[in-house]
């Protein structure tokens, strides 16, 4: 069993104002196991990933997957997840447990390093497709006849699976690199790092 699964959903918005918001119709998980059903780091290509589309708007929440979607154990990793997670609730009354916010986890670490000097970027409100160009330096498609397209259709086009599936694996991935990534220094760690560098420096230059 995986203990980190990239999530996503999908549903088919409405056009007219005033209207309640259509039911979640696709829930994807990505993960990565070996051969031994243990987690491995994801690769960029995709290679040993498995991406679940699952049509909930027709199947709706199988007893398996509430069992796997309320085990604490296994994280669940997106951006805006916690909207995705009370939208399921709302839409099936079934909760989520082990949810983590992929913002949160890229604004507690570094993540650009330049000529020495580290540029923090705190409390951005991060789409996936901007923590994916930040994080991983490639673009990440998001044509809108697809985004905004009926999710609820039954089967989903090669584009609408496809778009579905790299959402998915692209929490995945991101979150497997920002893990890598230093912790970013709050302004007092900064400070104190500094001073601490410049007394070395001064002890250096003493002993000279």
């Amino acid at each position: 069993m995986p203990r980190v699964v990239g999530f996503d959903l999908e549903w088919r918005p409405h056009f007219r104002r005033g209207c309640a918001p259509n039911r979640a119709a696709l829930l994807q998980l990505a993960y990565a196991v070996d051969r031994r059903g243990r987690d491995w780091r994801p690769k960029a290509d995709g290679k040993g990933v498995v991406v679940l589309l699952l049509h909930i708007f027709h199947s709706g929440i199988t007893p398996k997957l509430q069992d796997i979607l309320l085990r604490e154990e296994i994280t669940k990793v997106g951006v805006n997840i916690c909207g995705d997670v009370s939208k399921l609730l709302a839409d099936y009354g079934v909760a989520v447990a082990g949810a983590a916010d992929l913002s949160d986890a890229a604004h507690g670490r570094q993540l650009r390093c330049v000529d020495g000097i580290t540029t923090n970027v705190e409390n951005k409100r991060w789409s996936l497709a901007g923590l994916v160009e930040e994080v991983l330096s490639v673009e990440l498609p998001k044509p809108q006849h697809i985004r905004l397209g009926n999710w609820e259709q039954r089967p989903l086009n090669a584009e609408q699976q496809a778009y579905a599936a790299l959402d998915a694996f692209a929490s995945l991935l991101v979150q497997y690199e920002v893990a890598e990534l230093p912790e970013r220094l709050t302004l007092s760690q900064q400070l104190r790092q500094a001073i601490k560098e410049r007394a070395a420096a001064v002890a250096g230059d003493a002993q000279e």
